[in-house]
C-alpha cells in the first residue's frame, strides 16, 4: 500500500493591478513620488522608450524619479497573496 501526499495545484490569478499616482515625496514635497499605488480596473500598455524616464509602459502610471526609473528594461512587481499577507502582518 502506498500513501502519497496529494499534490495541490492552483491556477494563479490576478487579484489587483495597481499604478502609481502622484503623491508628495516626504523629503521633497515639491517632487511627486510614485511609491503610492492605487488599484485600477484595467490598464493600457505601450512600449516605452529605451532610456530612464521614458515612462513605465502603463498609461497613467507615474514614474516619480525619472533619473533611475522607467524605460523598456525595468521591473514589474508581482507579489503572491501570501507575501502581501506576511508584510501586512509586519506593519509594512
Amino acid at each position: 500500500m502506498s500513501f502519497e501526499t496529494p499534490v495541490r495545484t492552483t491556477t494563479p490569478h490576478i487579484v489587483s493591478t495597481n499604478i502609481a499616482r502622484p503623491f508628495p515625496a516626504p523629503d521633497q514635497p515639491h517632487r511627486p513620488t510614485g511609491i503610492h499605488k492605487v488599484a485600477v480596473d484595467s490598464i493600457s500598455v505601450f512600449a516605452p522608450g529605451p532610456r530612464y524616464g521614458d515612462g513605465s509602459g502603463v498609461e497613467g502610471d507615474l514614474v516619480g524619479n525619472a533619473k533611475h526609473h522607467g524605460g523598456a528594461d525595468k521591473a514589474v512587481y508581482i507579489f503572491a497573496r501570501e507575501e502581501l499577507d506576511f508584510w501586512s502582518e509586519q506593519g509594512a
